[in-house]
């Protein structure tokens, strides 16, 4: 997909195409590509009658649950077109940006400014749109083999992230990033794009998705964010970095638990550093979300999930964990337009 003076220019992508059907195989940090991991809504969450935002999902066309929003991210250029198309109901918001594992795809030419001046003119062209999903992820197939190859790929991949969260600090644009075994270059990506966001009243909001760090890393983070510290740019002093984290069922525990390799003290071990982490983001930066690029309904029904785990880890209830997860979306997202 290309934009021309603003407008996306359709191509031949259909409605329903898989937006991770470019990968052969799941990697256990990312979405997964297989049979689905939820079946029904069995969720206790879905008892009670709250809205759930649903921060980062790659949903396929279908109908939209009521008491459901969520945020359809792209995974390549190619993407765009689908999302937006997807999104045409009032309650899915899109994102657009490269995904790293597509990364490898980005040209120089593109990096010279050709992928920042096309996600400026769709972001533009979509005033609701957010940029994601964007990110790290060593994970990846394009930083695997040999040496030469994997810091190549590396390379690239970082490139390709700054380029995007340039343009997302520049526009005021809020962000949803991938981030695996990549806790230090994430920092300082942060840290730089937090220097450059655009003078008024803008914030970088970004949304750590799936979030898979420690209680610590947690605390890095926020500190990341306290270091970038008052700006007079910003009205009331607030610092130009907000940081957010998202928890999903299907990747935080789904994907751990249905491993082959993880045994029941492996898995307990996880599920307990999850539920550090989860208490150890701030209660009005915790987000829930589904990572799931099945229909709507399957989404809304994973987010619900999701906000089980947080509720449990919490402490708090079912109704409690939906409503403040949806305000702090909300917050996230430096607006009320959905």
């Amino acid at each position: 997909t290309r934009e021309r003076d603003g407008t996306m220019i359709e191509d031949s992508i259909e409605d329903d195409e898989a937006p991770f059907a470019f990968a052969r195989r799941p990697c256990r940090c990312c979405a997964p590509l297989g049979a689905p991991l939820v079946v029904g809504d069995d969720a206790a969450s879905s008892q009670i009658d709250v809205v759930v935002w649903d921060s980062h999902c790659h949903v396929t066309a279908g109908a939209v649950p009521k008491n459901y929003v969520g945020i359809v991210q792209a995974v390549d250029e190619a993407d765009w077109l689908r999302v937006a198309r997807v999104c045409r109901d009032p309650n899915l918001r899109p994102g657009f940006g490269v995904h790293p594992w597509q990364a490898h795809l980005v040209t120089d030419e593109d990096l010279a400014g050709g992928l920042a001046a096309r996600l400026r003119a769709a972001l533009e062209a979509h005033p609701r749109a957010i940029v994601g999903e964007i990110g790290l992820c060593k994970c990846a197939k394009n930083v695997r083999g040999p040496k030469p190859q994997r810091e190549a790929g590396w390379a690239r991949q970082a490139e390709v992230f700054r380029a995007q969260l340039g343009v997302a600090a520049a526009l005021g644009r809020p962000a949803s990033i991938h981030a695996v075994k990549a806790a230090g270059p994430l920092r300082a990506a942060l840290e730089e794009a937090a220097a450059g966001v655009g003078g008024g009243p803008t914030t970088l909001s970004v949304a750590l998705h799936s979030f898979s760090g420690s209680a610590e890393h947690v605390r890095q983070l926020l500190g990341v964010e306290r270091e970038a510290g008052p700006s007079k740019r910003l009205s009331g002093g607030s610092s130009p970095l907000r940081i957010y984290f998202g928890f999903s069922h299907t990747i935080n525990v789904a994907m751990e638990v249905s491993s082959s390799s993880s045994s029941a003290s492996r898995t307990k071990k996880h599920l307990d550093a999850l539920e550090a982490a989860i208490r150890a983001v701030p209660g009005d930066r915790v987000l829930v979300e589904s990572d799931v690029s099945e229909a709507p309904g399957s989404a809304a029904a994973a987010t619900r999930r999701a906000v089980d785990l947080v509720a449990r880890a919490r402490g708090w209830s079912a109704e409690e964990t939906a409503r403040r997860t949806s305000d702090n979306a909300r917050a996230w997202l430096l607006d009320d337009l959905c």
